[in-house]
């Protein structure tokens, strides 16, 4: 009768059983000298092949993933009918993607649009006159120098005196006073959509010491308070609300106005600018100087047109800079505006920068494109077909992918396909389908090289694996495999039986020491959720435990909660006489007994700010909850003051109301909280609260019912971001 399985399990003297018998040392020793022997080529082979795989395939979903993307911004620009701002967003994705590779853009002709070029141009300087006062130094009333001062040298550390030259021409009868707001308008608008608007304050401080300039700010958008510029003295908040109002009045963004020595313009809130700021105003600020008028002449103008440009090439945003030139010259005082380099940038000596670029004249189609474009048009939408192959260009592999742009529903509002009922429709029918195609091509010079390097290193490290493990396997084997797992064995029955005070002392740096380092931080991390625990709330505990592999998400949720605020009164005063240990003891001694009622009656402690404490409550009773826990509160406080000799006071202020509660912050750093103007309201009434004092609001009165709160009705009062005054009332 034939043996089964089991049988030669059970039986002592199976292979099995021998096998499982053997030590660990000699079963490793086994399997690693006969993979090495049999396999280890062809693994190294077939790792090789995978890895080079894996490469290719992320490399792919890269492009592809920059190819999605760029789609995405095209049809989202072209679905906002704001098909001319395409032109900005394809020639700065070509910017961005310049260092890697290719793209482009082309109709559903086949034809490219918007053809690669860059936003300005250098030419050789053609002007002898010019090329002779350049050579010279010899510097005047319309060409000045541009020296290259010490913030220069960061990027221009070659030593020249001279980094260039300006060349500035202007109408004899021109408002140098309107000039310069002009000028300064420009810069500052400039150097804040190049995304650093955090120097500006730089800008409008080599602006104001030019003579004759008294005050130069930029106030915000309803001339409250100054956003950029010195704030130690500020426009009359009169003249500031009488300008604001009549720029918002009138929304005339183009215009300045005048008032005494004053001179305001207008900031707008440019499509660009909502990527920051939104597009809720139509405007993003007010530009305010103080001149003296006999003292701002020709000179000032062109300082402060030098000043904007060298700030910009000190922000390294030459794009920029050659928008703002272009803005310079736009200017109806401006007849010319040239930059020139030092005659060493360039093998062919002075060059023109920043010259712009000619319109386009010439079309070009792309035969491949066309063939895919033919295809999508004959098949059904659902079956898009892609394109993909490995080009030359510039004799380096680019992995190329072409993606078409469907002509969908929502492209239809616009781009309707054909009529049947058109006398064109059998000429048109297979026409239609595509709007465009994206082309995106990308260097795989950085994956060959990795490619060939892992090659390299594989067969060496193959080789001296061989060697070493044939030689030096059997003596290490117990020192570096056996004690350790042992050790860590050892650990993980600790950790099991919840003693998190064990640490794996394995001395080695290999996997197995890795591993034990990985079990230490693991405990480690044990502990430290272990402490953490007492640092958040419990909602967010609870949030915490909801949340699947992907972690908790940035947002939150509307939700009907009730806010609790309260603040110890005078402890400014009171912690100026304290040392910062006693300050500490005393507010841990307070907060914990304010801790220890609001858990008791229902709530929840959001945070502790300084000398301030929030909870949240929720459910039915919140409101009486969130009462009773003040009172409480209030009750113990005079307990502790009692035995503590102190006279602390605590305001409480109370609102119940709809608000956001979810993760705020970072990916990387967040609170989950609860924000809102419910929560500013609660936190406004604690300011009101005097000590041993509960204000509540009306939205928490009405939803009193579970005790009989003696309350008290107050005078509304006034209270920050509220138009009304907010009815009050007094627990006592």
């Amino acid at each position: 009768m034939a043996k089964t399985s089991e049988d030669m399990e059970n039986n002592p003297r199976s292979i099995i059983q021998q096998l499982r018998r053997t030590p660990l040392e000699i079963k490793i020793l086994v399997l690693i000298v006969v993979c090495l022997t049999l396999g280890f080529g062809t693994y190294v082979i077939y790792s090789l092949n995978s890895e080079s795989k894996a490469l290719m395939h992320q490399h792919r979903l890269r492009s592809h993933l920059f190819g999605e993307t760029l789609i995405s911004g095209i049809r989202n620009i072209m679905l906002s009918g704001r098909a001319p701002y395409v032109r900005a967003f394809v020639e700065e994705a070509r910017e961005e993607f310049d260092k890697v590779g290719e793209f482009h853009l082309f109709n559903n002709k086949a034809e490219e649009i918007f053809p690669p070029r860059k936003p300005h141009i250098s030419i050789p300087l053609q002007d002898l006159e010019i090329k002779k006062a350049l050579t010279q130094k010899q510097f005047s009333n319309t060409l000045y120098p541009l020296k290259n001062e010490a913030s220069c040298r960061a990027c221009h550390a070659d030593g020249y005196e001279i980094r260039g030259a300006v060349k500035l021409d202007f109408i004899q009868d021109a408002d140098w006073e309107k000039a310069l707001m002009q000028v300064v308008h420009g810069a500052f608008q400039a150097i804040m959509l190049s995304g650093k608007g955090e120097y500006a304050d730089t800008l409008l401080l080599e602006i104001n010491q030019l003579p004759g300039v008294n005050l130069l700010q930029v106030y915000d958008e309803d001339g409250i308070y100054v956003a950029f510029g010195d704030d130690n003295v500020e426009v009359n908040e009169d003249i500031l609300e009488d300008v604001a109002d009549t720029f918002h009045d009138k929304f005339d963004l183009g215009s300045t106005i005048k008032k005494d020595s004053y001179h305001f313009a207008p900031f707008p809130n440019l499509e660009s600018c909502h990527v920051c700021h939104g597009p809720d105003s139509k405007l993003r600020g007010i530009l305010a100087m103080e001149m003296q008028a006999e003292k701002v002449l020709r000179d000032q103008v062109i300082n402060s047109a030098i000043i904007g440009f060298k700030n910009l090439m000190r922000l390294q945003k030459a794009s920029y800079a050659g928008a703002y030139i272009d803005e310079i010259r736009s200017l109806p005082f401006v007849e010319n505006f040239q930059v020139f380099d030092n005659g060493h940038v360039s093998d062919s000596g002075f060059q023109e920068l920043w010259v712009p670029n000619p319109d386009y004249t010439r079309i070009s189609m792309d035969s491949t494109v066309a063939n895919l474009i033919a295809k999508n048009n004959l098949n059904n939408i659902a079956e898009q077909q892609r394109m993909e192959y490995i080009e030359q260009i510039t004799n380096i592999d680019h992995l190329t992918q072409m993606v078409p742009i469907i002509n969908d529903e929502k492209c239809q509002a616009c781009h309707k396909p054909p009529d049947q009922d058109s006398p064109l429709y059998e000429s048109q029918k297979d026409k239609w389908k595509v709007r465009s195609v994206v082309k995106v091509s990308t260097s795989m010079k950085d994956i060959q090289d990795e490619i060939q390097k892992n090659t390299q290193a594989s067969i060496i490290a193959g080789l001296v694996t061989i060697i070493l493990v044939t030689l030096l396997l059997r003596a290490f084997m117990r020192a570096t495999v056996l004690k350790p797992l042992d050790i860590i064995g050892g650990v993980a029955d600790k950790i099991g039986e919840g003693d998190l005070s064990v640490m794996a002392k394995v001395k080695s740096q290999d996997e197995i020491g890795v591993l034990a380092q990985r079990i230490n931080k693991m405990i480690k991390g044990l502990q430290e959720r272990m402490h953490l625990t007492k640092f958040v709330s419990d909602e967010a505990l609870s949030a915490v435990e909801k949340a699947d592999l992907k972690g908790l998400a940035l947002g939150g949720e509307r939700k009907e909660a009730t806010v609790l605020f309260s603040d110890i009164r005078g402890f400014t005063s009171m912690s100026e006489k304290m040392e910062p240990e006693e300050v500490v003891n005393l507010l841990n001694t307070y907060f914990d007994k304010q801790t220890e009622v609001v858990l008791n009656t229902g709530g929840d402690i959001d945070k502790f700010v300084g000398d301030e404490l929030m909870a949240v409550f929720k459910g039915e009773q919140m409101a009486d909850q969130a009462v009773d826990c003040a009172v409480k509160i209030q009750e113990e406080v005079q307990k502790l003051n009692q035995k503590l000799g102190k006279n602390i006071g605590i305001g409480i202020g109370i609102n119940t109301g709809s608000m956001v509660m979810g993760a705020m912050g970072s990916k990387d750093r967040m609170d989950f909280t609860v924000i809102g103007d419910n929560v500013n309201l609660g936190a406004r009434l604690c300011s009101a609260a005097a000590a041993g004092e509960v204000i509540i609001s009306e939205s928490t009165n009405k939803l009193l019912e579970g005790k009989n709160f003696q309350l008290t009705k107050l005078d509304p009062i006034k209270v920050k971001g509220k138009e009304k005054p907010i009815q009050i009332y007094k627990v006592t």
